[in-house]
This record gives structure tokens, sequence and C-alpha cells, in this order.
């Protein structure tokens, strides 16, 4: 039951700032995307993607696998509680 409890308040919460952490940056980022390729042509910020896109690879490949991490985080948890009530 308090697995299941506080699974419930964690997707609560993850989707209740889904629109802050995704939505809103993507359009910030789309914005001036817009703004820069009126100033700047289209090659500079073509070429700033494509470097994100580089530096987001690379970091990716650094990154250890967060999955398996909050799975054992999460059974952890569970067994603690179960054996402290």
């Amino acid at each position: 039951d308090q697995r299941i409890t506080s699974d419930v308040r964690e997707f609560a919460h993850k989707a209740s700032h889904l629109y802050g952490h995704s939505f809103t940056p993507v359009l910030n980022f789309v914005l001036s995307l817009h703004e820069a390729s009126k100033d700047l042509g289209f090659k500079r910020p073509l070429a700033l993607i494509g470097w994100n896109i580089v530096a987001s690879v690379f970091l990716k490949g650094l990154s250890p696998a967060l999955g398996p991490m909050v799975a054992k985080e999460q059974e952890l948890e569970g067994s603690f509680r179960r054996s402290h009530t």
C-alpha cells in the first residue's frame, strides 16, 4: 500500500512539472532560433544546433543508466517501509 501511494505521489509530482520542464524550454528554443535566424541567417543557428546534438550524444554516452538505479531505489524503499511497519 505504501509503495503504491509513494509511486502515485511521485507520478503526480512529475506530471505537474511536465509543462514547465519540457514545453517551455522547447518553445523558448524555437522562438530564440527564429529571432537568431533573422539576424544571423540560418548557418550559425544550425551550427549551434549541431554542436548541441553532438554534445548531448557525448554526455549521454558518459552518463550511467538511470532506469536500473531508480528501480533499485524503489525496491529498497519498499522493503524499508515494509520492515518498519
